[in-house]
């Protein structure tokens, strides 16, 4: 089946059908039905792909995994959703990650969970967490997040639009929307938190700091998210506790070192790994408390992380 996969093929621009006025080979790449092979190939194809041009690049996202909530180590749709991101300048691709691995595959590999290696691929933009902000602990942890799509909207900011199941609670799910932002490196990054109207546009990321420097020391939960998620043991991250110090050093359950780019809002957090990322100023649902928050990945893993500040009782 190395046919399989998730194709693009051109639509005509008067009907919004398929332009049959362009043709395609055949080949491991190209099929004349499907068009031109973009992810996928050997059994390995992920589900619910979505393309969105943002700030230079198309963002190709893709789910892996299967539908349900986890936990039934036999069942292939209990794997539980990983949104993974790929990118390339090209609509038609290649489609590449962060340590430069295609979106296509070559042969049949594992593309998720703890036993995957050279088929766990794709940016993890983040994936089953609990125990965050103001969310109430246990079955409110989200996990399974998939099926997801982009608004590169015209007020000025990218939205990530998923559905998520929730730890021990079945199947039923709800849809979350989070704040999108492209990093130094020109990765996309997610906000920790649901959007609830925070002003902030992508582009005073690059030219503006959200944050001010004296304002950013303190206490704060950090969350790696974790690349091999093992859904069928339902397994989801959870927060450390760390300190940001004001010379730019980090204590506590993470050490390392932070910085902010002047006039910018981009980030750098180093805790034993080099995440990019950036600064910004969040509300902490469902409850109206704000937090200076930070979103940051390192692209050469695809891993994300994540923090807020938060006030010590």
């Amino acid at each position: 089946m190395r046919y399989c996969g998730i194709f693009i093929l051109e639509l005509d621009e008067q009907t919004g059908l398929r332009d049959y006025d362009v043709t395609y080979a055949t080949s491991a790449s190209s099929d004349p039905y499907f068009g031109t092979k973009i992810a996928g190939g050997y059994y390995v194809s992920g589900e619910g792909s979505y393309i969105e041009y943002v700030g230079g690049y198309y963002y190709l996202f893709l789910s892996y995994g299967g539908l349900a909530a986890g936990g039934v180590a036999t069942d292939y749709n209990n794997g539980g959703y990983q949104m993974r991101v790929f990118r390339s300048k090209n609509p038609n691709g290649p489609y590449v990650d962060g340590k430069n691995a295609s979106a296509v595959f070559t042969s049949f590999q594992t593309d998720f969970g703890p036993s995957a290696n050279d088929g766990n691929r794709g940016v993890n933009i983040f994936g089953a967490y609990g125990e965050w902000g103001n969310q109430t602990v246990g079955s409110w942890s989200e996990r399974s997040q998939g099926h997801n799509s982009v608004i590169a909207a015209e007020d000025g900011r990218t939205y990530l639009v998923y559905h998520t199941r929730f730890q021990n609670r079945g199947e039923g799910h709800e849809v979350r929307v989070h704040q999108l932002f492209q990093n130094e490196e020109d990765w996309l990054v997610a906000a920790p938190f649901e959007y609830t109207g925070e002003v902030m546009k992508s582009a005073q990321i690059a030219t503006k700091q959200l944050v001010p420097t004296a304002s950013i020391p303190g206490k704060y939960k950090v969350l790696v998210h974790n690349y091999k998620l093992d859904h069928t043991a339902k397994a989801y991250t959870t927060p450390k506790e760390v300190t940001l110090m004001a010379d730019g050093t980090i204590a506590g359950d993470y050490t390392g070192t932070w910085s902010i780019k002047e006039g910018t809002s981009y980030v750098t957090v180093n805790i034993g790994q080099e995440y990019k990322g950036v600064m910004i100023m969040q509300t902490l649902e469902p409850k109206n408390e704000k937090a200076v928050c930070f979103t940051a990945l390192r692209s050469a893993t695809g891993v994300t992380v994540w923090g807020y500040k938060y006030a010590e009782n």
